[in-house]
């Protein structure tokens, strides 16, 4: 059975950590990471996540999401950050359920529209988001101010 919960004051940071970390593959620093966590847990800010855990309880997966204000709607738009299964458990519908975790709570909060990204050469991830939404062909465009900063530390 998957079970899959959502971030909050009472999910565990260590649980979450080592998902996380395997997600980034380690490249962030302790203060991004506590401040992450910090920024999920706290109901004042506008940052959200999802836990899937395998059969004996073990966290395996994270989504997380940014709720925001958009022009042309009343509702808000929603930006998902991260959708990442641990290795060994890909393959075996988590981040399928993650997924529809995620967009059920979009459709009972009556979101606007749900938005992500995807590397291009990603195709198996291509695929499976294919399955819940449509792609859209744009060009990405980032200016990257603190963030290129932070990458060349």
């Amino acid at each position: 059975m998957k079970t899959i919960k959502p971030i909050n004051n009472k999910t565990k940071y260590d649980e979450w950590l080592s998902v996380w970390v395997a997600s980034t593959d380690a490249q962030l620093s302790d203060d991004v990471n506590e401040n992450t966590w910090k920024n999920l847990t706290d109901p004042n800010i506008p940052l959200f996540g999802f836990m899937a855990f395998d059969e004996s309880g073990k966290s395996i997966g994270i989504l997380h999401y940014a709720l925001h204000l958009t022009s042309g709607a009343i509702e808000p738009a929603v930006y998902m950050q991260d959708l990442f299964v641990v290795e060994k458990f890909r393959r075996r519908g988590y981040a399928r359920a993650l997924m529809k975790e995620f967009l059920a709570r979009g459709q009972n909060q009556q979101w606007d529209r749900a938005i992500w990204l995807v590397q291009s050469e990603n195709e198996a991830a291509d695929k499976f988001y294919q399955e819940f939404a449509t792609k859209l062909e744009f060009d990405f465009y980032i200016h990257g101010i603190a963030m290129l900063k932070r990458l060349m530390n």
